[in-house]
Order: structure tokens, then sequence, then C-alpha cells
């Protein structure tokens, strides 16, 4: 059993970054669409989905 304090730290933390991660998420699958190599696009789109996947593993946390 976790420390209320840690617990409410990490929900506050959580509630901080989730919306940063997601708009990079977001910024990452717009800015790939604009370059014209397929290098660039193909690393936007990784880059994308690792965002994407830190989201939901923090939304997971906050459910718990």
């Amino acid at each position: 059993m976790a420390d209320a304090r840690y617990v409410n730290a990490i929900k506050l933390f959580l509630t901080g970054v989730s919306p940063l991660e997601y708009q990079a998420f977001s910024g990452f699958a717009h800015v790939g669409r604009q370059f014209g190599g397929v290098g660039a696009r193909v690393a936007c789109q990784m880059q994308s989905l690792d965002e994407l996947r830190h989201v939901q593993t923090q939304i997971h946390a906050m459910s718990h």
C-alpha cells in the first residue's frame, strides 16, 4: 500500500503531463504529414505512436 501523499503527487503529475503527451502525439502526426521524404514521415509516425502509447499508459495508471 502506497502512502497517500505519493499517490496524490502521482495523480497531479499525470494530470499535468498527459495533455502534453497527447499534444505531442497530435503534433508529430501533423508534422509527419507535411514532410516530403519517406524517412522523416516514418520517423514522425513512430514518434507519434510512442507519444500515444505514453498517454494510454498514463490514463490507464490513473484509472487505478
